[in-house]
């Protein structure tokens, strides 16, 4: 398994580092606007902000389109399904710590930046817990279930299954617009979620990310059983 690991780790080494470029370079973008508007506004600064969504994206789309080629390449070439998973899925789990730790870093970086010029002070989410890399490689975590969860669906019904999770993601939206469900009830719906989370202490709230995130990334262990490779 760590011979797998350190291949995988290796072959995506490359791609993985354009995306940490393409996140820094984001950043900066982000660190420009924040100078042209010449006011902060809101709890994110604004470099921060930019590089957080751009990783958010570039990790969940990169992890599931490699995830997606790499199955049926790897299975196509003889390698077992469960090898493959084990191999590959702590490898986006890594990458995904390391894009969450940059971020991090750049966050510093433009605190750095603002205090020296003055334009804001330090809000209090920088401070916060939920961000030390305890819980950053929860967060890398539960992104990367996600991400294989969703290449299962991918990989197991493909066109079928992404017409049914662009379906899913449209119609969402679309529920309190039709009429289908009263105006703001996803965003309420949400609210009492975090809510009933921040009744509970760290550790419970830490265990119940965890378990969903290893749950995400246990699908494709009894989704892929059966899929057809190309």
């Amino acid at each position: 398994m760590g011979k797998h690991f350190l291949a995988e780790w290796k072959l995506k080494l490359s791609d993985m580092s354009i995306y940490a470029g393409i996140i820094a370079v984001l950043f900066v973008a982000g660190i420009g606007i924040q100078y042209i508007i010449g006011k902060h506004r809101g709890q994110f600064f604004m470099g921060t902000n930019m590089a957080l969504f751009a990783m958010i994206f570039i990790a969940w789309f990169s992890f599931l389109i490699d995830f997606y080629m790499g199955f049926h390449l790897a299975v196509s070439y003889g390698r077992t399904r469960k090898n493959f998973l084990l191999s590959v899925i702590p490898v986006y789990a890594a990458y995904g710590f390391l894009f969450m730790a940059e971020v991090r870093l750049l966050a510093e970086l433009e605190r750095i930046i603002l205090e020296l010029t003055g334009i804001v002070q330090v809000p209090k989410w920088f401070h916060s817990n939920y961000i030390s890399p305890g819980w950053l490689f929860l967060y890398a975590v539960l992104l990367t279930g996600i991400a294989v969860s969703i290449g299962t669906v991918v990989c197991r019904y493909k066109e079928k299954g992404i017409v049914a999770i662009v379906v899913l993601f449209c119609l969402l939206p679309l529920t309190e617009r039709a009429g289908w469900l009263a105006e703001d009830t996803l965003e309420k719906i949400l609210q009492h979620v975090f809510s009933v989370l921040q009744a509970w202490n760290p550790g419970q709230q830490a265990g119940i990310l965890l378990t969903a995130g290893v749950l995400l990334c246990a699908v494709p262990f009894a989704g892929l059983r059966k899929a057809r490779v190309n």
